[in-house]
């Protein structure tokens, strides 16, 4: 377990599982195209320095490479090749910048060999004439835009350079995923059409610039999102979304009211608001029972019912959006959180240590294992953790549902277990009940161990699923996204101000 004064470089190396190895990309802000850049330096599609040195072809299939941000942030990548044969190395330096056309991109790349300090520049795919002062150039822009995006920010405080880097690289790889301020949960498969509205993306983005002082952006993303992504009645344009995710709307939307003075933004967005919250509420008055039933996540969107995590954001996010809407809900607001909490416990197993809590409204056999089924598996990765961020349980209902994950399976070197596989992109709901409930060095583990083994170190890609398979670097499970990329600067964050 971590404390204050564990580097996140003595971690490393100390942590059980091998490395994964994947893939990161090249883009900015304002790109559609994202060139995909294997684990090994090859740009889908755009290049590889193999055909350029021939001996890096090897040194590509034998691992003989580093691989490290420039200035330990930036979106520019360099590759340090060595020659399996010789005390030869060639640097590769890699980037993109926008070029005229709208959206598009110019990827400029470097390669400098040694011992001959042969050096040689390669703009693509115009093929336009580069040198080195042309270069330079170029990347100094870069270099400018994320010194400035971190000047106009909070900085949390962070002596380990390693890890500060790391937080402040997940930002900026998250920002160039989308393009504008229109949103991509991420890349490959996740960059297809079907997922840009998918509300965790926005959530975390939004709340992760809150979090490092950039108030000004996160109300220009929601406002983006509110008029592409939700409907003039409200709703999410989106083909699974939880009821979670608009009690978590609601309260972002709470958060950034208090940071922004400018109320613009808000009046903007406040007709699809309120109709988003009489919605909610409609649905609330005609339920038999008082709760919502309703769509759990995006995966199991066939499995309607009566969700804790789900209701519990709904009341904490109609609870935090009721002042800034001037709307008198409270007494209804403390009606609901109750009948909750009634569901919760009418339907708690306490003939097993700890008590089980169904992720339900109905009685359910206590897991034998956090992954025995897809049921359990994503109690484990998602609804649980959610019913714990809501704020919405006692110590001892929030204690109760930390110890039995941990006590059955639901961990594995400080990862989320699902499936056969890890799974961490909603993980940082667990850390913030983690610190909520004092827990400092636990929610510490979990920043620590997401950046362990969750992303690809050098480039600090992270990806929403991958594999725990022992004695072997490792790979992705399911693609690069946004949420997962965001955990440890939000942790970081948080962290800081205890």
């Amino acid at each position: 377990m971590p404390t204050k004064s564990t580097t996140l470089e003595s971690f490393l190396s100390r942590y059980p599982l091998k490395p994964v190895h994947d893939y990161t990309f090249l883009g900015t802000e304002k790109s559609v195209e994202k060139p995909c850049v294997l684990y090994n330096g090859k740009i889908e599609n755009w290049f590889d320095p193999a055909e350029q040195v021939p001996w890096i072809k090897e040194s590509q299939e034998t691992g003989k490479f580093d691989i490290e941000l420039v200035d330990g942030f930036l979106p520019v990548l360099k590759y340090t090749y060595r020659n399996p044969g010789s005390n030869e190395t060639c640097e590769m330096t890699a980037f993109a910048a926008d070029c005229d056309a709208a959206g598009g991109i110019c990827v400029f790349i470097r390669l400098v060999e040694q011992p001959t300090n042969m050096t040689r520049y390669v703009r693509l795919k115009d093929q336009a004439q580069m040198d080195a002062v042309a270069f330079e150039n170029e990347l100094q822009k870069v270099r400018d835009r994320w010194n400035d995006f971190f000047k106009r920010g909070e900085v949390p405080k962070c002596e380990d350079a390693m890890l500060l880097n790391a937080c402040k690289a997940s930002i900026v790889r998250a920002m160039i995923t989308f393009t504008g301020k229109h949103s991509h949960y991420g890349l490959k498969e996740y960059a297809k059409k079907q997922h840009d509205g998918f509300p965790p993306t926005i959530l975390a983005l939004t709340n992760c610039l809150l979090d490092w002082g950039r108030d000004d952006l996160a109300s220009e993303y929601l406002l983006y999102y509110f008029e592409h992504f939700v409907k003039e009645d409200g709703r999410f344009n989106y083909y699974g979304p939880s009821l979670a995710e608009y009690g978590q709307m609601l309260t972002l939307v709470r958060r950034l009211s208090e940071a922004r003075k400018d109320r613009e933004w808000l009046m903007i967005i406040r007709p699809k608001l309120e109709r988003m919250c009489d919605w909610l509420w409609s649905g609330i008055a005609k339920s038999e029972t008082g709760l919502l039933a309703g769509v759990p996540e995006a995966d199991t969107r066939d499995q309607v019912e009566v969700y804790f995590h789900n209701n519990a954001w709904l009341w904490r996010g109609l609870r935090d959006t009721g002042p800034v809407l001037s709307r008198q809900d409270e007494e209804r607001c403390e009606k609901f959180r109750k009948c909750i909490l009634d569901a919760i416990e009418s339907v708690t197993d306490r003939s097993v240590d700890p008590p089980f809590i169904p992720p339900v409204a109905r009685k359910v056999a206590p897991f034998k294992s956090m992954v025995q089924d897809g049921f359990a598996s994503y109690t484990n990765y998602r609804y649980w953790l959610e019913l714990l961020s809501s704020g919405i349980l006692s110590k001892e209902q929030m204690e109760a549902i930390i110890k039995y994950r941990v006590t059955h399976d639901g961990e594995v070197a400080g990862m989320t277990h699902f499936s056969r596989q890890a799974d961490n992109w909603p993980i940082a709901e667990y850390a913030s009940a983690l610190l909520s409930l004092g827990h400092e060095d636990a929610c510490r583990n979990v920043l620590y161990s997401h950046l362990a083994s969750h992303v690809t170190p050098g480039t600090w890609s992270a990806y929403e699923q991958v594999s725990i398979t022992p004695n072997e670097y490792r790979r992705k499970v399911a693609d690069y996204c946004v949420p997962s990329q965001l955990v440890a600067p939000r942790i970081l964050a948080w962290l800081s101000r205890k």
